[in-house]
């Protein structure tokens, strides 16, 4: 007989991006945040420059609208941050003990690249903001998060969002890593920005803001990363780190529905040595979260 799934771990499995009548933000219990996140969606329209296989949103039917309107994503931030001061979210997530509701971050994640968003630095001046307006009415200090593929992090309007999401300490930088061949990248990313370029935008980044590395290893169709690929990975890390050191590195694998079928998490055991040889490399804290076999969208 199976065991039951206790609540926590249930809510980290489900990450819906649409919640009540909200447009851009929802509220996420999250194992890599160790908490509660406020995702903002500001690519509803699903729009990337990455083609991940291992991706988690569902594209299928119409396309939403892209519309994004900045003082919209501030207002709904704004209600949920009073509902989380009032009740912990303890209405959205039945079960899960405070603990587990604490407010960890508010994250600029959602259906595709917020960086190729014009709107971007609007939106995080607006967040970093709140958080103050938050930290002001005695509220306990939250990150703010961008998590990026790191495509984009070289453009002016890009640079400017980090300079108001980072200011005084507030904020980090999430960027992916998932690769190191232009060959595998191309196999788990899928993008017309060349490797090379992710690289240099990453190092550049962690040499002016804090940065922390997120790197997705997984089986694809059975295909499993070898050595040799994992050792390019890590040449690459030391690139990243020969310009600026991050402050630390996730390691993680798919733990929900994948857009392609074929793709099945990495075991944690494997992680955890990738992991070691990370930290014997570069000295750099790594997590590690393990994965889920959940099978495909739609299968």
């Amino acid at each position: 007989m199976t065991a039951p799934i206790d609540a926590l771990t249930a809510a980290f499995a489900s990450h819906p991006r649409r919640f009540e009548a909200f447009r851009w933000v929802y509220p996420v219990l999250s194992r890599r945040s160790g908490g509660l996140s406020l995702g903002v969606n500001i690519n509803p329209d699903g729009v990337c420059n990455f083609d991940c296989p291992y991706c988690q949103v569902d594209r299928r039917g119409p396309i939403p609208s892209g519309h994004v309107d900045p003082q919209g994503v501030g207002e709904e931030a704004r209600e949920l941050l009073a509902r989380i001061a009032a009740t912990g979210l303890a209405e959205t997530f039945p079960g899960v003990e405070p603990s587990g509701r604490k407010l960890s971050d508010i994250a600029l994640s959602g259906d595709g690249e917020p960086t190729l968003r014009r709107e971007f630095p609007e939106v995080c001046r607006i967040l970093w903001n709140l958080r103050d307006e938050w930290i002001s009415a005695g509220g306990d200090p939250f990150k703010l998060v961008l998590i990026t593929n790191a495509t984009m992090l070289d453009r002016p309007w890009v640079v400017e969002g980090l300079g108001e999401l980072c200011s005084r300490g507030a904020g980090e930088i999430w960027g992916k890593l998932d690769a190191g061949t232009e060959e595998h990248y191309q196999r788990v990313n899928v993008s017309r920005t060349p490797l090379a370029r992710v690289v240099a935008n990453l190092g550049a980044t962690a040499a002016k803001f804090p940065l922390r590395i997120q790197t997705l290893f997984f089986i694809k169709d059975d295909h499993v990363p070898e050595r040799s690929e994992v050792d390019a990975w890590l040449d690459r890390l030391d690139e990243v780190c020969a310009v600026g050191r991050p402050i630390g590195l996730q390691l993680h694998t798919v733990a929900r529905k994948t857009s392609q079928p074929g793709c099945r998490p990495m075991p944690i055991d494997w992680l955890q040595e990738v992991a070691a040889r990370v930290l014997e490399r570069t000295g750099l804290p790594v997590e590690c979260h393990g994965g889920v076999d959940s099978g495909a969208i739609g299968g």
